[in-house]
């Protein structure tokens, strides 16, 4: 019955890509923030709220379930604050989370922020706990923790918990909160050092880890600890070392029992079962054979665990409950060809939000009634792309010249003709992440220009398992760097494009990647574009190093710049101690409030390499974050990348 419902939808709603024009489509189309986004369904299914993007900011919109009505409830300073989730409490109130980028004793830090507004839009307040006086080091760590929610209460409508900087305990404790009120009650108090806690399904505070940096061994020891009730005392029930275990997140407690994504016993993330009592893994209730668990899928109410969600090309959703299967199986298959999961869901799990895409087609919100079957469109997110042609997104895997399986995308572009394509090498940023074959704007907007667009999983990238993740530790500029030219060449041997015409474009670790190519593969490509990229290795892990929360990890996944032989081997990976060899055209894109790669690194090198008179074109994005989530930077970051390229490739 859902099929046909569905079926009849898509026939009424979605355009045949035949249909759509080829020509150019303007740059300011692909470089539009999604209009929706964030999207969150009231527990009684009522009433959907969402992020817009809207041409004077972001606002967070609701809108009855069933309609295309739409009313702003919130809006946030246009160029300054980020809405980062919504959720709602209950089914008339909202949970905003907000963030900004402020200048905190000489390092932009992103501020989070938690709002409380009815969804009709009245009593907005921010949810702060006020101190009296603090350090700076005081003011940081209640920065990291202000819009931590952990539980809404299920049986209290006007309270949540949420864990908050305590002066009296000089640590993370947990509070009892009126949002609408701005009351805070401690219910937790923290003498264990605990950092992180968490709450099971019926509100009550069941788990805390606490991480200790031993400065002797260059490690983190993590320290778990548990109780039955609210009565007890917390006790420890695991230590690890991080050398021993690479992961140990608690989904849920539900008994005796937890339910963690571990590593354990496989070096692949898998969904383990926990006993708690004897402070032993239990039983592994599932491992994929190929990827890392992503997260798993809980009930509603979260007292049961439905499945498990991971990553091939798409997002997977692997269900334990029969009846959970064959009801998303119905959904899945009345939109053939797409890829879809469940966006937001009632408490009764009878109105769900599904989002539906393909890698040529952006995503695509729809509402469906499953007790009155009943189903229709609600927005895109790209409503601007609709009549432009997409290409496809194809994936590959090829050996690297070292004998390692990879893999990675190839989108050659729907406009091409007979004429073989020029090439731009797009490498991920993190580097500890992945491209997906999910369709993405930058990959289609430079198809859209005429380009193929090369992707690669370097070694490195995570969610294939350990053993492919860390392949790539200490391997900036070296084997994770040869791992994308052993891709171009792959690419090469196929004739598919024309990789004498080639430019390298990348954001953040791909920008590193694109400075670094413009130094060791210079006359290989014809140009090279840096977004947020990092040109000094050595700077930036001599800023890492100084902060004990991030020690440990650049010192094992790029070196230490404390020691004289890494010191060396950095300054050999990074861009601003080679620029004698950089001989093409480089252009540098950098906001300035990014708190994750600081826009000076980029200024800097920029005011270097003019005085060596390179070619080095620099703009730089007031107010623009890592990730130019403001729609005027982002706009700007496209039609930068869209002359470059023209005038250069």
């Amino acid at each position: 019955m859902i099929r046909a419902v569905l079926a009849v939808m898509l026939v009424v709603s979605m355009l045949s890509t035949d249909a759509f024009a080829s020509a150019q489509t303007p740059s300011e189309h692909f470089g539009q923030l999604p209009m929706m986004s964030k999207v969150a369904l009231s527990p009684n299914g009522e009433t959907i709220a969402a992020l817009f993007n809207s041409p004077t900011g972001a606002q967070v919109i609701v809108s009855p379930f069933g309609t295309q009505e739409v009313t702003a409830v919130v809006q946030l300073k246009k160029d300054i604050d980020r809405i980062d989730s919504i959720s709602w409490q209950n089914n008339e109130r909202l949970l905003i989370k907000s963030s900004y980028s402020d200048l905190i004793n000489g390092d932009r830090v992103r501020v989070r922020r938690l709002f409380t507004v009815t969804k009709d839009g009245k009593g907005l307040r921010e949810v702060r706990k006020k101190a009296v006086r603090q350090t700076v080091w005081e003011r940081l760590t209640e920065i990291y923790s202000s819009a931590t929610v952990l539980s809404l209460l299920p049986d209290d409508e006007d309270h949540i918990l949420m864990q908050l900087w305590s002066e009296r305990d000089r640590a993370y404790s947990v509070f009892k909160v009126n949002p609408a009120e701005n009351e805070f009650e401690k219910v937790v108090v923290n003498n264990l050092e605990v950092d992180s806690w968490g709450a099971s399904a019926d509100g009550v505070v069941r788990f805390g880890r606490k991480v200790k940096w031993i400065l002797a061994d260059g490690e983190y020891e993590f320290t778990f600890f548990y109780r039955k009730n609210a009565n007890e005392d917390f006790k420890e029930v695991y230590k690890v070392r991080e050398s021993n275990v690479g992961h140990f997140e608690i989904v849920t407690v539900i008994g005796d029992k937890m339910y963690v994504i571990s590593d354990h016993d496989g070096g692949r993330k898998s969904l383990w079962l926990y006993d708690i009592p004897s402070g032993k893994y239990e039983k592994r209730l599932y491992a994929h054979e190929t990827y890392d668990i992503d997260g798993a899928i809980l009930s509603r109410d979260e007292k049961e665990i439905l499945g498990v969600t991971y990553f091939d090309h798409y997002r997977k959703d692997h269900y334990f409950n029969g009846n959970s299967n064959a009801k998303q199986a119905a959904i899945s298959a009345s939109f053939p060809g797409f890829i879809t999961w469940n966006a937001a869901v009632s408490k009764d799990e009878n109105r769900v939000i599904v989002a539906a895409e393909r890698n040529d087609s952006p995503t695509t919100y729809y509402w469906l009634d499953l007790a009155a079957k009943k189903g229709g469109m609600w927005f895109s997110q790209y409503p601007y792309l609709a009549q432009t042609k997409m290409s496809t997104v194809l994936p590959f895997s090829f050996n690297a010249s070292d004998g390692m399986e990879l893999n990675g995308y190839l989108t050659l572009p729907a406009n091409a003709g007979d004429k073989k394509p020029k090439l731009v090498v797009f490498p991920h940023g993190g580097p500890q992440s992945r491209d997906f074959q999910y369709f993405d704007p930058w990959v289609q907007f430079m198809a859209n220009r005429g380009y193929a667009v090369l992707q690669v999983n370097f070694r490195g990238s995570s969610g294939f398992g350990n053993n492919y993740e860390l392949a790539g530790y200490r391997q900036w500029g070296e084997r994770m760097q040869q791992d994308v030219y052993d891709a171009f060449d792959w690419v090469a041997e196929q004739q598919l494009v024309n990789t004498k015409e080639s430019c390298v474009v990348g954001a953040s670790y791909g920008g590193y990647v694109a400075l670094t190519a413009a130094f060791q593969r210079s006359n290989q490509f014809k140009c090279f574009v840096s977004i947020a990229g990092i040109p000094d290795l050595l700077r930036m892990a001599q800023d890492d190093y100084k902060s004990q929360f991030s020690r440990d990890f650049v010192v094992t996944t790029v070196g230490n710049p404390k020691d004289e032989k890494d010191a060396e081997r950095l300054k050999k990976a990074s861009a601003s101690y080679n620029m004698d060899k950089i001989k093409k055209p480089v252009l540098l894109m950098h906001g300035t409030h990014d708190t994750v790669v600081p826009y000076v690194y980029s200024a800097d090198f920029y005011s270097d390499a003019k005085d060596k008179k390179l070619d080095v074109q620099y703009i730089e994005l007031e107010y623009g974050t890592h990730y130019l989530d403001e729609d005027g930077n982002r706009k700007a970051a496209f039609k930068a990348l869209d002359e470059f390229l023209q005038k250069h490739l």
